[in-house]
């Protein structure tokens, strides 16, 4: 390198590279400054690399263990190595919350408060199911399924008892559960996600299984949110121990506007039984 410095005339002109000129020295303090910050933007680049592996590494594992536990009934591990699982979780998203995500296990709880609920349009209108109480009921339906398929060859029907509960709405945005609605009017519902997101068998994230079909970009699932008979019961005994008389608790979902009391008051499953996509019922 030329050292040069500034004349009179503008103009610049060499003088040479003094072993001690004040600029060489600034200079090599300046080289040592950005190899310093280098090495430590590289270092804490790959401290946070690590970090949020594990992060990913921890959320893939508590929803495989939730999954087993809450829609298989069938755990692999105590609760005491789940809890471990989950506050290790809880204390790098604590530490690191720019790296929280919606669909976290850590996110189904601590929201805050709602004043009211939204109103969400459903894609597809949510119907009831019609009753049938007769035999003749029975042959009506019959007649009215060959009717829309314009075949009347003999059918053959899959029956199962009928799971009474809360109807809703799950929609899923590129396999992320991103609004959870009651069936309203049929028309409108309300929005009940952060409630929802409470009930451990509802995945926040949607996972390809092995071999299976790609999760689409769009996925509307519907079903019913109901208690167990052992939770209701247990739930009786504690409201009447202190002087609250049993009563019917489905509807709570869409009454509670504080999700981080609602899991703990009304432990409830989903059953989600059709889906709904491009309007066609599958």
């Amino acid at each position: 390198m030329n050292w040069h410095r500034l004349r009179s005339a503008d103009r610049f002109e060499p003088i040479g590279e003094p072993a001690d000129h004040p600029y060489r020295a600034i200079l090599n303090v300046n080289r040592n400054l950005v190899a310093f910050f280098t090495r430590d933007i590289i270092g804490n680049t790959h401290i946070m690399d690590e970090i949020e592996q594990e992060i990913e590494e921890l959320r893939a594992e508590i929803r495989y263990h939730n999954h087993r536990y809450y829609a298989l009934d069938d755990p692999e591990i105590t609760d005491a190595e789940y809890d471990r699982l989950f506050q290790r979780l809880l204390q790098l998203e604590k530490a690191h919350p720019h790296l929280i995500v919606p669909d976290s296990p850590t996110q189904r709880v601590g929201a805050e408060p709602q004043k009211a609920f939204s109103q969400v349009r459903h894609s597809v209108p949510m119907l009831s199911l019609a009753n049938g109480f007769t035999d003749q009921d029975i042959a009506e339906f019959d007649a009215r399924i060959k009717r829309f398929l314009k075949n009347d060859a003999s059918l053959d029907y899959t029956v199962e008892p009928k799971m009474d509960g809360l109807a809703v709405e799950l929609v899923y945005e590129k396999g992320r559960l991103a609004v959870a609605s009651t069936r309203g009017d049929g028309f409108l519902g309300e929005d009940v996600t952060a409630n929802v997101k409470t009930i451990m068998s509802v995945p926040l994230l949607l996972t390809q299984p092995k071999g299976g079909p790609m999760i689409p970009e769009l996925l509307d699932v519907r079903g019913e949110v109901y208690m167990e008979i052992a939770d209701f019961e247990e739930l009786n005994r504690r409201n009447l121990a202190k002087g609250v008389q049993p009563k019917e608790c489905g509807g709570r979902l869409s009454q509670t506007t504080q999700p981080q009391n609602y899991r703990k008051e009304t432990p409830q499953h989903v059953l989600l039984r059709r889906r709904t996509h491009d309007g066609d019922l599958f």
